[in-house]
């Protein structure tokens, strides 16, 4: 009689038994993923937080390298700017000095008569070079004309006194004319230069003081034109240049009084 054979049979576990395992070990592996991440968290924190300290740090350090330097560069131009302001004293305190030096000079040691008068013809021989073609843009054909129109051409312009002119010297050409016209008909031949009361007033007295006083002539001297109505320095140096031709030929107004000129004998040189 024969026996069956036997079979060895391998007992498998429970199915629920490994699933649970499985899943536990799962958990436990996530668990300990989970605490791993949370311990880790805080360090890359730290981390994270100790780097931007570190860039915060390195751009303040920059900016403050940056401000030191722009700081320096200020410096250094205010330093500049200091040195040529005091170069620019020192080199005004050097002229000022110069200038009180030499004024001090010329003070201790007056200008001798024959120095003045050389120094007064270099000035015109200066003058001439730069302005050869120098003259009055008044129009006037002697020196009573001119002194005349000079005085008239007071707060005007001179365009306006070469209109004015021509029927005033119609009427009166000599100054024995002028000193015995009426006030009224004078202002009225002058009226439009302006002033025309005051102006008729100087032009009479000017007019009487030429014929009682220099024979009807006008005086070439500077000294003799001021004491006339109306006659400033300047207007006698504008007669003494022009008519008298005083500052093109260097006479000292001494020499210039022997200057008889007779009407007529000047013409503008416009």
């Amino acid at each position: 009689m024969k026996h069956p054979a036997k079979t060895t049979e391998t007992t498998a576990p429970p199915a629920g038994r490994n699933g649970a395992e499985a899943a536990t070990s799962r958990a436990a592996v996530k668990k300990a993923a989970a605490k791993k991440a949370a311990a880790g968290a805080p360090a890359e924190k730290a981390a994270a937080e100790k780097t931007t300290a570190e860039k915060t740090a390195a751009g303040a350090g920059a900016a403050k390298k940056t401000a030191a330097k722009k700081a320096t560069a200020k410096k250094t131009v205010a330093k500049k700017a200091t040195t040529a302001a005091a170069g620019k004293t020192a080199a005004k305190k050097t002229t000022t000095a110069k200038k009180t030096a030499a004024t001090k000079t010329a003070a201790g040691k007056p200008e001798s008569r024959v120095a003045l008068v050389r120094r007064a013809r270099r000035i015109n021989r200066e003058l001439a070079e730069l302005y050869p073609y120098a003259h009055p843009e008044l129009d006037f054909t002697n020196p009573f004309e001119l002194l005349v129109a000079t005085v008239l051409s007071a707060q005007t312009t001179d365009l306006r006194v070469n209109q004015t002119t021509p029927a005033l010297f119609a009427a009166c050409p000599t100054p024995e004319d002028m000193a015995a016209m009426d006030p009224e008909r004078l202002e009225e031949l002058i009226r439009p230069t302006g002033f025309f009361r005051a102006k008729a007033r100087s032009l009479l007295g000017l007019s009487a003081a030429l014929r009682d006083r220099f024979g009807g002539e006008v005086p070439g001297r500077l000294e003799d034109l001021v004491t006339l109505p109306g006659v400033g320095r300047k207007t006698a140096n504008v007669v003494l240049g022009n008519a008298f031709g005083f500052h093109r030929s260097g006479l000292r107004s001494e020499r210039a009084a022997d200057l008889c000129i007779p009407y007529g004998s000047h013409r503008s040189a416009a």
